[in-house]
């Protein structure tokens, strides 16, 4: 996998983890209670949705499966000095790896949430830990006690590669993503490439139909006609987690007809996550 792709990847984590910072949590948020019920929530959920990036090959993780060596969910918290105290299955990471985890945590505290008030409660993300011969992403929630500990939930993503260090392609800024971004987005109802808003949209912006679908599979690993399937699936995973919507609302809303990607066929599948249930956030 690509450093582009990758990106999409954790770029998709992190939309989850900020849906699932929105919810109130409810409860003693200083207990060591609460801290075990939210993060068997905030594993429910990551776990979940890497199984389904997996189920559809989303940005080609499926030709990188046997490279992840983590997609492992785990807990710390610290207290002001920035000692870890308690943690809960961190100890599935190898020490090495816990070390620099450890450290990249324990900067962006003293960076950015030193300063913030007890009770706090927000997402946080790493762009890199290290990448050398690996993509890592680490993303996840921060909450500071009213003693000033530090609870973090986090989901760390490892994919090895062969590449001594990984930089994004010069193309990469070349072809301009926010470009083919903005031409997707308007065309989020479309069912073809081919139509003709999407040819007068190509028209404006200066590019002919066969760069678009070129540059559109360099960026997000897909034609457009594909990743629109893919991104409803993702869309009505989000609905089923922090929505009260329906599953007949969900399907009317998101699963067009023909379209290999439903929820049904993916919790039937044998990727679906066994050990996690699948649990809504946001119902009543």
């Amino acid at each position: 996998m690509k450093l582009e792709l990758f990106e999409e990847v954790q770029s998709k984590l992190t939309h989850f983890v900020r849906h699932f910072v929105k919810i109130t949590p409810y409860g003693n948020l200083n207990s060591l209670a609460f801290q075990h019920y939210h993060y068997n929530n905030f594993k429910a959920m990551t776990s979940t949705l890497f199984e389904a990036l997996l189920h559809i090959n989303y940005a080609q993780l499926q030709k990188s499966e046997d490279k992840i060596t983590y997609s492992t969910p785990f807990s710390l918290t610290l207290n002001e000095s920035q000692e870890l105290i308690r943690e809960i299955d961190f100890s599935k990471i190898k020490l090495d790896k816990q070390r620099k985890i450890r450290c990249a945590v324990q900067q962006e505290i003293k960076e950015k949430f030193s300063n913030q008030p007890a009770n706090s409660y927000s997402s946080i993300s790493f762009n890199c830990l290290d990448r050398s011969k690996q993509m890592c992403a680490l993303v996840g929630t921060i909450h500071i006690s009213e003693n000033r500990e530090y609870t973090v939930n986090l989901f760390y993503l490892k994919i090895d590669t062969q590449l001594e260090d990984l930089l994004l392609d010069f193309n990469y800024y070349l072809k301009d993503k926010n470009k083919h971004l903005c031409i997707y987005n308007t065309l989020l109802e479309s069912e073809t490439a081919h139509d003709i808003k999407l040819l007068s949209l190509l028209q404006q912006q200066q590019l002919s139909p066969e760069d678009f679908e070129e540059n559109f599979i360099y960026f997000f690993g897909d034609t457009l006609l594909d990743y629109q399937k893919k991104e409803r699936f993702l869309k009505s995973l989000e609905l089923l987690l922090f929505s009260p919507n329906s599953m007949e609302e969900i399907a009317k809303t998101c699963e067009k007809k023909r379209t290999p990607y439903t929820l049904s066929q993916f919790f039937n599948s044998a990727r679906s996550s066994k050990n996690n249930a699948v649990i809504r956030y946001n119902v009543g």
